[in-house]
């Protein structure tokens, strides 16, 4: 039997996920003592000798932490690895059998596979699971009782957890019968609410602990460039930082990052010289990121005071990205947290 979905209700919240493993190794970056050979700077393969290969030798020994979190490494996606019945630790060896596509700092390529590399490294020096890590120093200190990377574990706590659904071939709605794979975590898998969610962006918004000013500077700065031309309605270069991306939008700064898992939508957007934040977890992969960029920059173009001749028509936009059948029907559950922290 279906339930109506509150700010507790659980979703699979995709590539957000990144924000976390980013800030985990900001954790061990700042804790010099006890981590003094893990830097921004420090080559992965010195950390992960015989795990971290790549397909060319210059580039195994010179990609950095920094690197493959802000999706310069030259890898592309190769995200059908995943597919296969393998663990973390094979996944990041299997990348030395894959092919490059750029020079490393050259170009940004989206890579899930490096997130994953980030994944292992914080397992291996830490001994601790991801998960176990980001509960003890990210989630317990921010109070974020709703949040998981385990999702027997989400299970065992009797949470409400949404039923993810997709447009099938025949444009019927399915049921994606709450895909998990452990594999991805690193770069995907953070099962949270939206009350959750709302601990985190308002520590970030206000640069609260448990991480440093110094790590959300780094964070949430960009460390190499997406597009180079700003496109209509944004104002300036579109740029990734370790876990983020931002642009500026009428004279504002955004940082923000969207999550697709199969069945689940997710969006994080902050405009952080007004503390404001906007979280949008749903349970369509697809629909739920048009859904909510639609709805996001309503909610900002009513703060920012934008008059309404004046607003970017994002409705026809999406209309052209997707398929008719892809509409707001298809948006069939919907958690919105819309945060404001003075």
């Amino acid at each position: 039997m279906s339930k109506p979905v509150t700010e507790h209700t659980l979703f699979f919240t995709g590539s957000t996920t990144k924000a976390f493993t980013s800030a985990a190794i900001s954790l061990l970056v700042d804790d010099v003592d006890n981590h003094p050979a893990i830097r921004w700077d420090t080559p992965v393969h010195t950390i992960l000798p015989a795990d971290f290969v790549l397909n060319d030798p210059w580039s195994t020994s010179h990609t950095t932490i920094a690197d493959i979190l802000s999706h310069r490494s030259g890898l592309p996606r190769h995200d059908w690895v995943w597919l296969a019945n393998i663990t973390l630790q094979e996944v990041v060896q299997s990348m030395r059998h894959l092919p490059l596509t750029a020079e490393p700092r050259t170009k940004w390529q989206y890579c899930n596979l490096m997130y994953s590399a980030a994944a292992h490294l914080i397992e291996t020096v830490t001994n601790q699971s991801l998960h176990t890590f980001l509960t003890k120093n990210i989630w317990q200190p921010l109070n974020m009782s709703e949040t998981y990377l385990s999702f027997s574990e989400a299970q065992d706590m009797h949470h409400d957890i949404s039923q993810g659904y997709y447009v099938d071939s025949n444009g019927k709605i399915a049921s994606t019968n709450q895909v998990f794979s452990d594999t991805i975590r690193g770069a995907g898998n953070v099962l949270s609410s939206v009350a959750d969610y709302a601990k985190w962006v308002s520590a970030i918004l206000n640069r609260k602990p448990p991480l440093s000013k110094t790590s959300y500077a780094t964070l949430l700065g960009g460390h190499s460039i997406i597009s180079p031309n700003p496109v209509e309605p944004f104002g300036s270069p579109l740029l990734y930082g370790l876990g983020w991306m931002s642009q500026t939008y009428k004279g504002e700064m955004l940082v923000f990052h969207e999550g697709a898992q199969f069945g689940y939508g997710a969006c994080v957007i902050l405009l952080p010289r007004r503390k404001l934040g906007l979280v949008v977890l749903g349970n369509n992969m697809i629909g739920i990121n048009a859904a909510a960029n639609l709805l996001a920059f309503h909610l900002i173009d009513e703060e920012l005071g934008i008059p309404k001749n004046d607003r970017f028509d994002w409705a026809t936009r999406y209309s052209k990205t997707f398929s008719s059948s892809m509409d707001e029907r298809n948006v069939t559950l919907l958690s919105l947290k819309f945060i404001a922290n003075a």
